[in-house]
């Protein structure tokens, strides 16, 4: 029988007691040696563990104990035995301490709030009973049970033998054995594999051999089952920097903070990393603990740390926190402040538009005196006090900086007094300034320079900014562009004119400056030198690839505004769209145009013209860089072209211009532009009389929108310019899924009369009748059905057709009203029936009537058809002279 099977016969309690002797004999167990054997099942790996607690007594079955393992250690034993990987090991080890750490947090709440109900308890009166009643009050309230505390996890420590083997094992590493070393090692692992003691061993010796990463491996199992060795984590942590595992090196840091809270050094190298990461949140919180736990004594790197704690958190924008910062180190070691932190402090303040708080800032820390008006001075707190509200700040007459103050600071002060609009003071704090040397103070000037424009005082500022373009030093592009902005302000047209050309001529890429120039020659009345200010040379179009777009965007609609519609098309198209140059070839619009959708689209072309495809359109230079537009600005662009080439009638153009948007990934990722696209696609199909791509389109707008009459007068337009037939099967089709769509029912009967279905198309008009009976041209197509009947060579009845559809036509004058279309109408259906003297009637009274619609070029207008139909009738009867007077009326050009 072998041990395994024993083990099991233990656990069903079926062991003899020479079986037990046998098991003790084979292992040959010492006082409380802890077994570890895993048995293999269906649901995985199970740990059974026999402590025997006399080994020198034959124990009985009863004897022996079962005692589960702790997890954290099993995990331990797993990876020792090879059925877990180290990396398993590590994110069952992370799981567990999770889990283990939201337990002791809901244990201390728990427990808290168990001492909260016991305060409670003792603090409630007790009732004053005596004999039974004391002994009722007993059994009605039993004692609260108080939760017993988890108790603490103590490492294991080994048995005396291990102990002893263990000594062996550090000999042979002495002797340099060490691979001996390193079985002796893991023999104490299998007998004791919770114990920390055998895995330092081993990450010493892995170390010794130059295999650093299992040394690493075993440091950090021996880690976890020390927790409190702060010394194990620093050296794994340092490892971790040496493999370039920062992260693993911030959790080992980690570790050994929580092992050592105190211990500055270590918080301090777990935030650089995290700076090193860019994880600059995580650094600041390091240093701002690390503020709290400096000693008094180390005022130098107090304040150093505050200085770089708020540089970094000035860097992520968290400008309060900065601020923050600084006004603790103001109010906790007053004695350390210096005037540099002074002017960061303000700088903080200044970045943030406030100009109340940097002057009591400096008023409290520079010795500033102030006098007011009843010739009392005042300085400090009570100086600080003053700048609180306007009402105070006007009792003050004037402010007197001391001579050691730095300038820099005393510039600081000048330009938050020009912001509090505090001009007598200022004046008298600035002329100081002008005594100073420009090329050595030139910084400090332009400042002052920048806040008089800020507050829109340009008279002010005009000559510091004169002062700094006549300098060498600050005779550069920004001065000239921050000067030519003060004279455009104060109206100064030329002169600014003059100061932007400078500006490009030292800048020539100078966005800005070009439009501010361009503009101002656009004021001055000069038209070409304002195109001339936006020009750059793009004389080939790959070249706009290398040029500023947002400069050719503004002189594409300076162009546009000057009426120079030629250069800016061109110009337009080539910003737009030259990337297309080699992509879309009329063998290609019809791939594009039968895809509804951008991803079938970009799948399509993919095929025809290879993978680099998609890449070639997203890069497009108006979207591509840092010069590149907002997406609405190359729309409305867009949208100008299209309105340009309609207004100029080149829908080929036009047409062609449309199809290529369609393939602009940026226009088709937005659902509003896409739809627009497509719809304006639609719209040059019909300009240009292209019906046969028109049809796709419009149907596809029919049928999202069935009940939209103006997507049927759409698809009735694209009918007209069709040379297919393949509307007819559309409308039928769908006619059986939208039997109720009164538009569709029109449609229908119209393609039937077209056809010459007379009797299909009269079905149709008179269920449209029966819904609408009030709409005059369901009553005129009524009647002119009723009348190709009658005047079918074959019809039967044919009196009574007539009869029928002179009804509808009277019905169909009475709803339009008597006006030249009505007259027209009802002549042509008398001229039809060969009624001529009817014809004659209705043909002369619409020559006397005007167009009911008033367009251009007399689109609208029926009297050359009117006169040419009764001339017709006259020749016809042979009263030439009558045709002869009605063409001369109104038919010659």
């Amino acid at each position: 029988m072998d041990a395994q099977e024993i083990v099991f016969q233990c656990l069903d309690g079926n062991l003899t007691a020479e079986q037990i002797q046998q098991l003790q004999q084979m292992k040959n167990l010492t006082t409380e040696l802890l077994e570890s054997t895993y048995v293999d099942d269906e649901q995985g790996i199970q740990t059974v563990h026999i402590v025997v607690e006399n080994p020198a007594e034959p124990a009985t079955s009863s004897e022996l104990e079962v005692q589960p393992i702790d997890p954290n250690d099993e995990l331990t034993i797993k990876y020792i035995h090879g059925i877990i990987s180290f990396e398993q090991f590590m994110k069952e080890h992370s799981m567990f301490n999770k889990r283990e750490d939201a337990d002791q947090t809901i244990e201390m709440e728990e427990a808290e709030d168990n001492e909260e109900v016991e305060m409670e308890q003792e603090e409630e009166p007790k009732p004053s009973t005596s004999g039974q009643n004391e002994a009722v009050v007993k059994q009605e309230e039993p004692p609260v049970k108080k939760r017993k505390k988890r108790p603490k996890k103590m490492h294991s420590r080994l048995a005396k033998d291990l102990q002893g083997l263990m000594g062996e094992a550090n000999l042979m590493y002495a002797r340099g054995q060490h691979m001996e070393a390193i079985k002796m090692c893991m023999e104490v692992v299998r007998l004791a594999p919770t114990a920390p003691e055998p895995f330092q061993t081993l990450a010493m010796l892995y170390d010794e051999i130059g295999d650093t990463e299992k040394s690493m491996q075993f440091l950090l199992i021996a880690a976890h089952l020390m927790p409190s060795n702060a010394e194990q984590w620093m050296r794994l942590a340092e490892m971790a920097v040496d493999f370039n595992k920062l992260k693993d090196a911030i959790t080992y840091l980690s570790k050994a903070i929580k092992a050592e809270p105190g211990n500055i050094d270590l918080i301090f190298e777990r935030s650089s990393l995290h700076r090193h990461l860019d994880e600059k949140d995580k650094a600041i919180d390091g240093y701002i603990q690390i503020l709290k736990l400096l000693p008094v004594d180390a005022a130098d790197r107090y304040i150093q740390l505050v200085r770089d704690t708020a540089k970094l958190a000035h860097e992520i924008d968290k400008n309060d926190l900065a601020i923050q910062i600084i006004e603790n180190a103001f109010e906790e070691r007053p004695a350390c402040i210096t005037s540099e932190d002074v002017n960061l402090l303000v700088e903080l303040h200044m970045s943030q538009k406030e100009y109340v708080k940097p002057v009591q800032v400096i008023v409290q820390n520079c010795g500033i005196k102030l006098k007011l008006l009843r010739d009392e001075e005042i300085e400090g707190q009570t100086a600080r006090d003053i700048f609180e509200t306007k009402e105070l700040r006007e009792n003050i007459k004037s402010v007197i900086v001391p001579e050691m103050m730095p300038i820099d600071l005393q510039v600081k002060l000048v330009v938050c007094l020009i912001h509090l609009k505090m001009d007598e003071i200022v004046q008298v704090l600035v002329a100081p300034l002008f005594e100073l040397s420009a090329e050595e103070y030139g910084d400090l000037f332009l400042d002052v320079s920048e806040a008089y424009m800020e507050e829109d005082q340009f008279k002010e500022a005009k000559p510091i900014l004169a002062t700094l373009v006549n300098s060498q030093t600050y005779n550069l592009a920004a001065v000239w562009n921050t000067y030519g902005e003060c004279l455009n302000a104060m109206g100064e047209l030329q002169n600014a004119a003059e100061a932007f050309k400078h500006v490009v001529e030292l800048a020539p890429i100078h966005f800005n400056a070009r439009v501010q120039l361009s503009t101002i020659q656009q004021r001055l009345g000069k038209p070409e030198e304002a195109l001339n200010a936006l020009t750059q040379d793009i004389s080939k179009p790959q070249e706009i690839i290398g040029q500023d777009i947002r400069l050719l965007h503004q002189r594409c609609l300076l162009l546009h505004s000057q009426g120079k519609y030629s250069e800016f098309l061109e110009l337009a198209k080539k910003m737009l769209f030259s990337h297309f140059k080699e992509i879309l070839n009329p063998q290609h619009i019809a791939v594009v145009l039968s895809y509804r959708t951008q991803k079938h689209r970009s799948l399509a072309l993919r095929q025809m013209l290879g993978s680099d495809v998609h890449s070639v359109l997203k890069d497009a230079p108006c979207f591509d860089g840092t010069n590149a537009l907002p997406l609405d600005d190359v729309w409305e662009l867009y949208l100008k072209v299209c309105n340009t080439l309609c207004d100029l009638d080149r829908y080929q153009e036009f047409e062609e211009l449309a199809i290529t948007a369609l393939t602009v990934p940026q226009f088709m990722d937005d659902s509003s532009k896409s739809k627009e696209a497509e719809f304006i696609c639609l719209i040059s199909f019909i300009l240009n009389k292209n019906g046969n791509y028109a049809f796709n389109f419009v149907k596809e707008y029919c049928m999202k929108e069935i009940d939209n009459n103006r997507a049927w007068n759409l698809f009735n337009q694209v009918i007209h310019i069709s040379d297919h037939q393949r509307h007819n099967r559309f409308l039928m089709r769908y006619m059986l899924k939208a039997t109720d769509n009164l538009p569709l029912g029109i449609l229908n009967g119209h393609q039937s009369m077209i056809n010459g279905n007379y009797k299909y198309a009269l079905a149709e008009y008179i269920a449209a009748y029966r819904r609408i009976p009030k709409d005059p041209l369901i009553s005129l197509c009524i009647g002119l059905s009723f009348i190709y009947l009658a005047s079918a060579k074959f019809s039967m009845r044919r009196h009574f057709l007539v009869i029928q559809g002179c009804a509808f036509l009277n019905q169909y004058m009475q709803l339009r009203g008597e006006c030249q279309e009505s007259c027209f109408n009802l002549g042509r259906a008398m001229h039809q029936l060969s009624l001529f003297h009817a014809a004659v009637y209705f043909y002369e009274k619409g020559l006397t009537l005007s167009p009911c619609i008033e367009g251009e070029d007399g689109v609208f207008d029926l009297t050359k058809e009117l006169a040419f139909n009764l001339c017709r009738i006259y020749q016809s009867s042979n009263s030439d002279d009558m045709a002869r007077m009605i063409m001369e009326k109104y038919l010659v050009v």
